[in-house]
């Protein structure tokens, strides 16, 4: 089995080997990934939350105190329904109260790009391209690309933003 950080030689494969990367110079991108990452946690905390209030579930006692393996009851909390379906579900309800806070599904695409793509640079001095494939079709076996998008500042900040509107529309909701 080859070792789990295996470096290559540059243009061996397409990909530059580890010790090429300037990861010293990285802090700004990785901050804005994990802006995105808090932002997109919180956003389902709080669809969570919404859906829990106006559902009128009875209040979820002893978070503080599950563990690995414990049965809980079923709610908005701890189904696993996938952001979509709570944007979805949060959209139904607050469209008939107020359609100004009302969350743009797009963010979705933006959160399944970012947690099943693979991020890619070509040099130590390009910007960071995010790549994501489809399933491999049945008859070819081939991959689809799905998501090819430039991950410089200005498409992190338009994320991130997006993502501030849909927590500001949110927290209003609540």
């Amino acid at each position: 089995m080859p070792p789990l950080c295996h470096g290559g030689i540059a243009g061996e494969n397409g990909l530059m080997p580890a010790a090429a990367y300037d990861f010293d110079n990285m802090d700004a991108f990785f901050t804005a990934l994990g802006e995105l990452q808090s932002k997109f946690m919180s956003l389902e905390y709080w669809l969570r939350t919404f859906l829990f209030r106006h559902e009128r579930w009875p209040f979820m006692r002893g978070l503080d105190s599950i563990s690995v393996g414990d049965i809980v009851e079923a709610n908005p909390f701890t189904n696993y329904d996938p952001l979509g379906v709570l944007i979805s579900k949060y959209n139904g309800v607050i469209r008939l109260q107020d359609a100004s806070l009302v969350i743009d599904r797009n963010v979705v695409d933006v959160r399944d790009a970012l947690a099943h793509g693979r991020i890619y640079w070509k040099t130590v001095k390009s910007q960071p391209r995010l790549l994501k494939f489809s399933k491999p079709d049945k008859v070819t076996g081939k991959y689809r690309a799905q998501t090819v998008e430039t991950l410089d500042p200005a498409k992190l900040a338009q994320w991130n933003y997006c993502l501030s509107v849909a927590m500001k529309r949110l927290g209003k909701a609540l």
